[in-house]
């Protein structure tokens, strides 16, 4: 699904600059860090007391995320397998699919959320 197009008024089409020294600018991407917020956002937050749009995941969330998309591989390999073990050959027959690629895409969705159960801690 695409992303909605933002209209004219929402686009960030404009650029400011500022003359920071080295020690500022390190200064600016610390307190950002801190923030969970990208240097933009937290300096627009700054600014115009606005609230950021997006935020800087946490490495935990990061993590989580990466394994989220790995889950999400594995079960669109899954719905493949099943789409095909349920198709009917021309001749009425059913399509056998080899134990062994099912057994992996199962393989790869249990280890995944084993990790996952472990990062969570139950």
């Amino acid at each position: 699904m695409a992303r909605p197009e933002k209209l004219d008024d929402d686009k960030r089409e404009l650029m400011i600059r500022l003359r920071v020294t080295s020690s500022e600018k390190s200064q600016i991407w610390q307190n950002a860090k801190n923030a969970g917020s990208t240097p933009s956002d937290f300096l627009r937050g700054l600014a115009l007391n606005a609230k950021p749009s997006r935020t800087v995941p946490t490495p935990d969330r990061e993590l989580l995320l990466k394994i989220l998309a790995e889950l999400n591989k594995n079960g669109s390999n899954l719905n493949q397998i099943a789409r095909v073990h349920n198709r009917m050959r021309e001749d009425g027959e059913p399509i056998n699919i080899s134990e062994h690629a099912m057994n992996s895409a199962i393989y790869g969705v249990d280890t995944l959320v084993k990790h996952l159960m472990e990062i969570l801690g139950k």
